[in-house]
């Protein structure tokens, strides 16, 4: 997350935050995956409209989210590869373009993706162990 935490940073972790509070865009959060717990950003919230555009002259796609193209902490857009628009797309297509309820789009820092919902599409408010604050 180097960008957004940097290494020696100090946080405090809300565990339960979410169990009482929405959770908000550009929150940082713990997610839980079966092995592993990761700090991730929320980049879509319930209701958003999300599409997937090809860049030109590039075999990626930009995520646009209530038409703006989602960048990271760089000012770079996400770059998503075919594998990761297979994923997203399908979850995009299902709910009609729109993040339905209790379902959020996560990202790391690196704008050519890391462990997050370009690998394992959205995912649920139910995941999310606190919320990360710097100290």
């Amino acid at each position: 997350m180097t960008g957004v935490l940097e290494p020696g940073v100090i946080v405090l972790v809300k565990k339960g935050h979410y169990t009482c509070n929405k959770p908000e865009r550009n929150d940082l959060v713990i997610y839980k995956l079966p092995s592993e717990k990761l700090v991730k950003i929320i980049k879509a919230i319930p209701g958003d409209r999300v599409e997937l555009v090809k860049e030109e002259d590039s075999s990626n796609y930009n995520l646009v989210v209530n038409d703006w193209v989602l960048r990271n902490s760089e000012a770079d857009p996400y770059k998503i590869n075919q594998r990761s628009f297979n994923i997203l797309n399908g979850y995009i297509q299902e709910y009609g373009g729109v993040v339905p309820n209790n379902a959020y789009i996560i990202l790391g820092n690196k704008a050519t993706g890391s462990k997050d919902s370009t690998q394992f599409g959205l995912v649920s408010i139910n995941d999310f162990l606190g919320k990360v604050v710097k100290y």
